[in-house]
């Protein structure tokens, strides 16, 4: 569903909602200084129990879709196991050491604080690399950077435990560069973990899916994500659309608070009219502003809005319920010209909102693969929903 919108995994914050790694001040915060993570507590049982029994396994993938809190969780674990390095250590002095319930770290203990400044010597992070001509995340996950993991896990431990590597969009890695991870998988160093943060499993060797322990992360539930934008500062109205809106996925939520997603949904209902549906003059206007160069946030918005707002009604009128019985539309039922919106929906057919649906998700495949220019697109966009 989030595929054409390009979120960042600094930006999956999913669960986090934390105090500071160097104060008490609540907030959300970038994955590595989270201190809590909701809606995955299934999986942390899990990892606890691994840990406990001496099952630890070297690689594991977290998955699922972007912006659920998989990075969140996936540094949790480096802080737990970090943390639980040194309670081993001060069990050789005498300190009982008991076993662990929680993931959860203090957060003014060493392992946590080294983590969320990113200072800690056991720990390395895998990325795509920012292209500097196009200005912009390259991507896929290129061989260079799968080679430093060997490297880093053969290398002696700084701190005496724990070797970890996290690697984002983990599922963006080219053939070479699995290739060049497998070798590590098959002969994996003492101690030493590789975490996979990564959207679709399908992309993976099955070589590789064969090596790791896949743990399956689902979209935050109402009462999880209610907690976290009870932290933000995002208006009680809006907390309906934006849950409908990024279907429990909190970093899509905060992108869209932080950087006014909502006044995207307001700028598309701003250019229907009766009739037509789209007005195209006004089109164009919103078109120049949501795919102006340099808003690539923007326009994943849009494309994020757009590509909902069709599924929502396909599934309404292919289930033969109530218009404003979904909850998309319910949400979005206060918005200028809804009753443009809602007296289009009544005028289709199941076969004519599938077929839009699907050239809409063509087009912006198209858009995506070939670089078309995203003004253009957005036109188009909204002519493909106005049957022209």
């Amino acid at each position: 569903m989030f595929e054409e919108f390009d979120l960042d995994e600094d930006d999956d914050i999913g669960g986090a909602a934390l105090a500071s790694a160097q104060n008490a001040e609540v907030g959300l915060m970038p994955p590595p200084q989270s201190s809590i993570c909701l809606g995955h507590e299934q999986i942390e049982q899990q990892i606890i129990s691994l840990y406990n029994t001496g099952k630890m396994p070297h690689a594991i993938a977290l998955t699922g879709p972007k912006g659920i809190g998989k990075a969140t969780l996936a540094y949790r674990i480096a802080k737990f196991l970090f943390h639980e390095d040194v309670s081993a250590q001060d069990a050789l002095f005498g300190l009982d050491e008991a076993a662990a319930t929680s993931l959860g770290v203090p957060t003014d203990s060493p392992s946590f604080q080294k983590v969320a400044s990113g200072g800690h010597p056991d720990l390395i992070r895998i990325e795509r690399e920012y292209d500097d001509v196009k200005g912009e995340t390259k991507g896929a996950l290129l061989v260079d950077a799968i080679r430093r993991v060997p490297t880093f896990l053969r290398s002696t431990s700084a701190l005496g435990g724990w070797r970890i590597c996290v690697i984002d969009d983990a599922d963006t890695m080219n053939r070479q560069a699995q290739n060049a991870l497998l070798k590590t998988l098959e002969e994996p160093p003492k101690k030493t973990l590789i975490i996979l943060v990564a959207h679709r499993m399908g992309t993976f060797l099955p070589t590789i899916k064969s090596r790791i322990r896949v743990f399956n992360c689902s979209p935050l539930n109402d009462n999880d994500f209610n907690q976290l934008l009870d932290l933000s500062d995002v208006e009680t109205q809006a907390k309906e659309l934006v849950y409908a809106l990024s279907s429990g996925c909190f970093g899509y939520a905060q992108m869209l608070l932080e950087d006014d997603g909502l006044g995207v949904i307001e700028k598309v209902f701003s250019c229907f009219v009766p009739d037509r549906v789209v007005d195209p003059l006004l089109a164009m206007t919103i078109a120049d502003q949501i795919g102006a160069r340099g808003a690539d946030k923007t326009y994943g918005f849009f494309v994020l809005f757009m590509t909902r707002l069709m599924e929502a009604m396909v599934m309404i009128k292919a289930k033969q319920e109530a218009f404003l019985d979904d909850a998309l539309i319910k949400s979005l039922s206060k918005q200028q010209n809804f009753d443009v919106l809602q007296e289009f929906f009544q005028r289709q057919t199941l076969e004519s909102l599938i077929e839009k649906n699907d050239k809409l998700r063509e087009h912006f495949e198209r858009t995506e693969r070939a670089y078309l220019d995203k003004r253009l697109a957005v036109q188009q966009a909204l002519d493909v929903l106005a049957g022209r």
